[in-house]
């Protein structure tokens, strides 16, 4: 297991705490959230970046579901 010695401020525990309580959460599970809502965060931004080196744009998505939906069309 890897050695997990953070140094947290007392402030950030604060703010989280009440962050927790706010969403109707206690702290661990508040941790839990923040740390699989980072995990997602991570993979989608591996995701984007391997979509950015293949040449995947905005405007070739929109293309690309253009002529998805006017083969449908099409039948």
């Amino acid at each position: 297991m890897p050695k997990l010695d953070v140094s947290v401020k007392a402030e950030t525990i604060a703010a989280s705490r009440a962050a927790a309580a706010a969403a109707g959460m206690n702290l661990s599970n508040w941790t839990d959230k923040v740390l699989a809502e980072a995990a997602w965060r991570q993979r989608f931004s591996r995701s984007a970046e391997r979509e950015r080196r293949l040449g995947v744009t905005p405007e070739w998505l929109a293309q690309h579901k253009n002529g998805i939906e006017e083969q449908r069309a099409a039948g």
